[in-house]
């Protein structure tokens, strides 16, 4: 992959990046919690009726942009370890 076209990959990666951790962090502000106790607390019926749309719907969401930062970050790794040979 030619340099100039790795640096455009890797800027829009860390792009999306930091829009996945910004609509993480607002989810967390919001429940005043991490991803991991809000699952917990959901199932355990601690924060209303799990299957409640907006509850379900922020479930979903926050699921999503967890699995959605993963795959920038490994996309942000891959581009770094190429540009490095």
């Amino acid at each position: 992959m030619g340099h100039k076209i790795a640096r455009l990959v890797y800027n829009e990666s860390r792009r999306y990046l930091e829009a996945c951790e910004r609509e993480i962090l607002e989810l967390e502000m919001k429940y005043g919690m991490s991803f991991e106790e809000f699952q917990r607390r959901l199932q355990a019926g601690e924060l209303g009726d799990p299957f409640s749309y907006p509850l379900e719907e922020d479930a979903m969401r926050w699921e999503d942009l967890i699995a959605e930062k993963a795959h920038w970050l490994a996309q942000l790794k891959r581009i770094a370890s190429q540009e490095r040979k």
